[in-house]
């Protein structure tokens, strides 16, 4: 991985979360920036240039499709190459449910695969279809249209989040509260903070003052906005950060693994990836040093009981003991 990203960058791109998921079955395809020409083409993972550079730029597959722009338009191609939907766009999203965000004229809709425009450009801004549902903003207010465009939480709110575990946050005149999909008001609009995000294993991370904590279900904070930097609970855990240094906290608040590190990765497979002095290792749970600190880099986390790591030049792949597999 990259390591002129930013900790919070690597941890945002293990996370992923919260956003579009990439789709990497189209053969598993990559864009990629030719030097010379500075045009985009697309790679397979062991590098053999698969669609040759010819794009103005290129962005990821996402549900089979990838949005590329030739001659000043948006449009989308498959992964052989094959245009599927016109490059005449100004602006596109990527697919999510069967839907890719467009812009014309400075507007907002949506299109399908086929390249039909199912819900007209006139929203302001949009967010991405998830769980039948996307968030459109008019004239500065925000609510939730379904598939067919069709408004099903008003569009009144200041801000709004996604709906996540059957609640989005809603902003009105700098408070927030939480609605379900019926627009009813589980969490009163009185909640006193800058930021909200979406709930993950019953939290909320919030941010009041340039510092982040934790809300729960009913609006109660759980965990004191004291850290500088909170991420969502995954597995019972969440990462922290505070004075340059990260760290985990479980549900309790209790800081299972000390805020020491220089940079942390998700957990996978009971396991989490932190740095510390320029060298990786892993830790479990308990914050035990599983793996030394011996690594140069961590390509990718443990999956299936298989890490790839970065050490002098070379890439191999280690077990969760940390023995090198050859």
């Amino acid at each position: 991985m990259d390591k002129n990203l930013k900790p919070m960058q690597r941890i945002f791109i293990f996370s992923f979360l919260f956003f579009i998921a990439i789709d990497l079955s189209a053969q598993e395809l990559l864009p990629f920036e030719e030097s010379a020409t500075k045009r985009k083409g697309y790679k397979d993972v062991t590098g053999r240039i698969i669609l040759k550079p010819k794009y103005d730029n290129a962005k990821s597959f996402s549900e089979g499709l990838a949005a590329v722009k030739m001659n000043g338009g948006w449009g989308f191609i498959d992964s052989t190459g094959k245009v599927i939907i016109p490059l005449i766009y100004d602006t596109v999203g990527y697919f999510s449910e069967g839907l890719a965000a467009l812009n014309m004229i400075g507007k907002w809709g949506f299109i399908n695969k086929n390249g039909k425009i199912v819900i007209p450009a006139k929203y302001n801004t949009i967010g991405y279809f998830d769980k039948g549902l996307a968030a459109v903003s008019v004239k500065g207010k925000w609510g939730f249209i379904d598939s067919k465009g069709q408004p099903v939480i008003s569009i009144k709110y200041d801000s709004v989040e996604n709906f996540s575990e059957g609640l989005a946050g809603v902003k009105i005149k700098n408070r927030w509260g939480f609605i379900n999909k019926k627009e009813e008001l589980i969490i009163p609009i009185a909640l006193d903070y800058d930021i909200i995000r979406p709930f993950s294993e019953g939290f909320a991370d919030v941010k009041k003052n340039g510092k982040w904590g934790y809300i729960d279900f009913t609006g109660k904070e759980i965990i004191p906005v004291k850290y500088e930097g909170a991420y969502r609970f995954l597995d019972g855990v969440a990462s922290v950060y505070n004075k340059g240094k990260w760290g985990y906290i479980d549900q309790t608040g209790k800081e299972i693994v000390p805020l020491k590190y220089d940079q942390i990765l998700d957990y996978s497979e009971g396991l989490a990836a932190v740095e510390i002095d320029g060298k990786w290792g892993f830790v479990d749970k308990n914050g035990s040093v599983l793996i030394s600190h011996q690594y140069d880099d961590v390509f990718e986390v443990f999956k299936n009981g298989v890490a790839e790591v970065g050490l002098q030049g070379e890439t191999f792949n280690i077990n969760n003991k940390g023995e090198k597999i050859k």
